[in-house]
């Protein structure tokens, strides 16, 4: 959850804001033999701890933006907000349980129009309902808010490590090629754990298998499980790290600027057009994945080497004071510092540190490069 910050500048006034956040707690993306959990949703889909999650973002964002600082309207006005998520159910979801928490409050129906506020058929029950919503538009006061979607074959900005980038698949596909990886695999074996890890789970494990372990424990226990019989504290943790390694192995700087670029082209332009005072939103909100952040994170240079958490939270603000303009980077309530830069960074030097590390036309970028 957000946690208020307080901003380094004095009076500086919050001009914009971007923010990408990963999904809230999901169902495992596997089923296994040994797995007690139970998913109602089946696998991958979000859970209701990670719908609460994300409603609580929302309710801090609220807090932040509407109550401290007035940058929004109290209620929903569309030329403020831009929402998009990756085409994915949990992503989507995640975002509409965040906006609930931000605008709360739905629109009324002026009682000139509530008799006209029907469609045009015929409603059971239709003077109760109407006496239950009152002047509101729809129940519990909601407030709908356009959520755009990206179909995942074409979506180079939150999702370019998948099939709309041919060039990322090579990179991925030449990772148990390098040196780094073979080194991974061969530690994995030599100390003992592959060992362990196919005495517990009676399986022939390779280090793919053990680190999707790794990622289905972490699902189960965050949602109540136990860990599976025999598995210690220490190798939990042995295949968190081994997670974390096959999570964002192929955000090679390449792979990095595959994945970064969109995004932080599409920052830098909404925060131009603020400083020009062009017509714009003020706060775009981006839902996305765990490998989506990491890869942003990568891109900067700040990554901690940690896979973020379920709803984590990447906020970029733009601030102006006294003529000047400036970046700052939180990340789960942390204040980041771009290497090279300050934590309340000149936006000059924001652009100057990421623009050259841009890739400059992605179609060509995503192309397949032929064999050398």
């Amino acid at each position: 959850m957000i946690i208020l910050l307080l901003i380094p500048i004095a009076q500086a006034a919050l001009l914009s804001s971007a923010i990408t956040f990963r999904h809230g707690a999901r169902a495992s993306y596997y089923k296994y033999s040994w797995d007690t959990a139970t998913w109602p949703q089946g696998l991958q889909e979000l859970t209701p701890a990670g719908m609460r999650q994300h409603y609580l973002n929302g309710v801090q964002l609220r807090q932040r933006y509407i109550i401290d600082q007035s940058f929004l309207k109290p209620n929903y006005d569309s030329t403020e907000i831009y929402v998009r998520s990756t085409d994915v159910n949990r992503t989507i979801m995640s975002a509409e349980s965040l906006l609930t928490g931000l605008y709360p409050n739905g629109p009324k129906i002026a009682n000139a129009n509530l008799q006209k506020a029907v469609p045009p058929i015929q409603i059971n029950g239709l003077p109760d309902i109407q006496a239950k919503l009152g002047n509101y538009a729809l129940p519990i006061k909601r407030q709908p808010i356009p959520i755009h979607v990206v179909e995942m074959k074409h979506d180079t900005m939150l999702y370019a490590f998948g099939d709309s980038c041919p060039r990322f698949d090579q990179l991925y596909n030449d990772i148990p090629n390098t040196q780094a990886y073979q080194e991974k695999v061969t530690e994995y074996i030599n100390s003992g754990l592959q060992a362990q890890v196919n005495e517990i789970f009676n399986t022939n494990a390779s280090y793919e298998d053990a680190s999707n372990f790794g990622d289905t424990m972490v699902c189960e226990l965050f949602d109540g499980f136990p860990l599976p019989e025999g598995v210690t504290y220490e190798i939990y943790m042995e295949l968190i790290g081994m997670y974390n390694y096959t999570n964002t192995y192929y955000f090679t700087p390449e792979g990095a600027a595959l994945s970064s670029t969109e995004f932080f082209k599409t920052i830098i332009q909404q925060f131009n057009m603020t400083i020009l005072n062009e017509p714009t939103v003020k706060l775009s909100l981006y839902s996305a994945h765990d490998t989506t952040l990491a890869g942003f994170l990568i891109f900067l240079g700040v990554w901690d080497g940690w896979n973020p958490l379920f709803a984590s939270t990447l906020i970029f603000e733009l601030y102006g004071e006294n003529g000047g303009y400036f970046v700052s980077i939180i990340y789960n309530d942390n204040v980041l510092t771009l290497p090279g830069c300050v934590e309340m960074c000149p936006f000059d030097e924001f652009v100057s540190i990421i623009e050259p590390n841009l890739i400059k036309n992605m179609t060509l970028g995503c192309q397949k490069q032929k064999p050398q």
